[in-house]
């Protein structure tokens, strides 16, 4: 019974990590450089007759004895994929398979997903149609991309929907190399990596991330490789790929599928973005000197070093996990004690609503070493893939680099140009916000939450303001308006009332409008003004007079202040001041001026319900 999996490699980086997927596919099916399959007396003795037996699932047989992978390279530049067309493998794959357009998405997602992108969908679209027909019974698609890049991030986004159009119900898992922490290809990265994780998270089913970064960190520090290329972390990559289908092409005690990968991984449809992490990961020199057993894979696995993105998963609960293991020497019972042993230590933890979210897959053939590899030759190999809460960080953090942009409109300009609604950018953001506090709420605590994009100011982080939700801040800065600028005739101002102007919170500064005729409680959001002194009150004198006598009043205006008590004058005459700084201890010093501030904003609720009731 065929179950096979059709995989897509779009982009420059998705095609590079296309190619060394490839070699190692067919090299562990023992497949040649050409798609022929030798004879069993040449074939080495540690490959089985993988081709004819486990093969079907990712190479689809001629009718001349030819393997050709089920696959598609696609890219909007053809420089990438002439490489394939004349590198080793070049005879591997079918021309058609090769797709290619004439100019590139220069790192602008629009390019990718609206006009360049829709120059080519119709050919990729009528290829895939054709391996579909190829294949028995497909169980699920497979992408890989970066989400860096325009083609990576843009034309993967078009894919997914015009594949969800006929294939909505086939599982499509996305392989992605999200931008890293400290440096990036690309000025626009964080642009094109919300607007690709926005475009692309109800489309896939799966969505399983890597960061260049840590995949350096690994060569750095656990291969000993000082200089790694593209070519050594696409290696790396690739061996976790073939690890997350060697249970699909293999068989095993307890063997899996992508439909498993979906049900067991995601517990909540927008929170699908699971991590991977790939043991034993150690340099030749390292690998005589260790065992490399059951329980030291595992624990490697839960470790920081062997992750392969950036946020720390010790910091999160994890809500679901699958452990796959490869090789002949794996014992389930071995594994099973392992596991055991782990959460008795309670190195693992789990969130409270799901304690027991492990599933565990057993591949029996072991992996193929690669001449040219950096992994070492081992037995055995380990493979996590985590749904950690701790990935909402890694969220958060191109949330902001995304709102340093957008806050200065920078570079906005090409992406509307190219036929883009730059209202997307504000779905973008909140879409990411709202996945992060989904992932905060399966945490059970809070995270900061961002304040929705405007067209006046950026979104950021409430914590940082101290705004309450809700309520509108004041200015931080008095705003100047000359008499001769003050707008249009006709144009309408706008009013808040009273209690929306101020919070009650300790840490605030309360402010208040002055009356005068016409509408007397309400305050142009142009007028706002606060002092320096974030301690002081200011009050008006008609509210003020009903209850402490003039003799307690002190004016400010034409007057100069004491060191401790100073605020800055306002231009408004009615300012008085009538409470003093307040301590370290964020507390007033006496009782009395806390009564009186309890009676004001009790009469000012009172003045302003009548106020609005009249004006209504």
């Amino acid at each position: 019974m065929g179950r096979e999996i059709i995989s897509l490699f779009t982009g420059q980086c998705g095609v590079q990590i296309g190619h060394g997927v490839w070699e190692a596919l067919s090299s562990e099916s023992g497949i040649t450089a050409t798609g022929e399959l030798p004879s069993r007396d040449t074939l080495l003795p540690e490959l089985c007759y993988n081709a004819c037996e486990h093969g079907s699932a990712f190479f689809s047989q001629s009718a001349a004895d030819v393997w050709t992978p089920r696959t598609m390279f696609i890219d909007l530049e053809p420089s990438v994929i002439d490489e394939v067309r004349t590198g080793t493998y070049k005879d591997l794959f079918h021309p058609d398979d090769l797709v290619t357009s004439t100019e590139d998405a220069a790192a602008i997602f629009s390019r990718g997903y609206l006009s360049h992108g829709h120059l080519i969908i119709q050919n990729v679209r009528e290829r895939f149609e054709h391996l579909i027909e190829e294949c028995d019974n497909c169980q699920g698609i497979m992408l890989s991309h970066s989400l860096g890049g325009g083609t990576g991030s843009g034309l993967t986004a078009l894919i997914l929907e015009e594949l969800m159009e006929d294939y909505g119900k086939m599982t499509k898992v996305n392989t992605s190399i999200v931008p890293s922490p400290r440096f990036a290809s690309y000025n626009v990265e964080p642009y094109n990596s919300l607007l690709g994780i926005h475009f692309t998270m109800a489309t896939a089913c799966v969505n399983f991330v890597w960061d260049n970064e840590s995949l350096y960190r690994l060569c750095d520090e656990l291969l000993d490789i000082k200089d790694p290329t593209y070519s050594s972390v696409n290696r790396i990559v690739a061996q976790t790929y073939n690890g997350l289908t060697a249970s699909m092409r293999y068989g095993g005690a307890l063997s899996g599928s992508l439909n498993e990968y979906q049900t067991n991984l995601v517990p909540f449809p927008r929170m699908n973005y699971p991590t991977t992490t790939y043991a034993p990961i150690t340099s030749q020199a390292k690998r005589d000197h260790e065992k490399h057993s059951v329980v030291n894979m595992t624990k490697d696995l839960f470790s920081k070093r062997s992750r392969m993105v950036t946020c720390d998963l010790e910091q999160g609960l994890h809500m679901a996990c699958i452990l796959s293991y490869r090789g002949r020497q794996v014992n389930g019972s071995d594994v099973y004690s392992t596991l055991a042993k782990l959460k008795a230590s309670k190195k693992i933890k789990f969130v409270d609503w799901c304690p027991t979210g492990l599933k565990v897959s057993i591949c029996n053939e072991a992996p193929i070493h690669m001449s040219h590899s950096s992994l070492p030759r081992t037995d055995m190999t380990a493979m996590l893939l985590s749904n950690n809460t701790s990935i909402a960080k890694l969220f958060q953090r191109e949330l902001l680099k995304f709102q340093h942009l957008y806050s200065r409109r920078a570079f906005v300009y090409w992406y509307v140009g190219e036929g883009m609604d730059e209202g997307d950018f504000k779905d973008a953001s909140e879409n990411i916000d709202c996945l992060v506090s989904d992932y905060s709420e399966g945490h059970g605590t809070a995270v900061p939450d961002m304040l929705i994009l405007t067209d006046e100011e950026p979104a950021i982080p409430r914590q940082a303001t101290g705004i309450v939700s809700g309520v509108v801040p004041l200015q931080l800065e008095e705003r100047e308006k000359d008499d001769e600028g003050e707008g249009e005739e006709g144009e309408e101002e706008e009013y808040l009332p009273h209690e929306e102007l101020y919070t009650a919170d300790d840490d605030d500064v309360v402010g208040l409008t002055k009356e005068g005729e016409g509408e007397e409680d309400f305050l142009p959001l142009e007028e706002h003004y606060s002092p320096d002194d974030d301690n002081a009150v200011l009050l008006t004198m008609e509210l003020m007079a009903d209850f402490v006598g003039d003799e307690e009043i002190q004016d400010t205006t034409g007057e100069e202040e004491e060191a401790d008590h100073e605020i800055n004058p306002t231009e408004d005459k009615h300012c008085y001041e009538v409470i003093p700084p307040r301590s370290d201890t964020n507390e007033y010093e006496g009782t009395h001026e806390e009564e009186i501030i309890e009676e004001v904003e009790e009469h000012i609720d009172r003045k302003v319900k009548i106020q609005m009731t009249e004006n209504w």
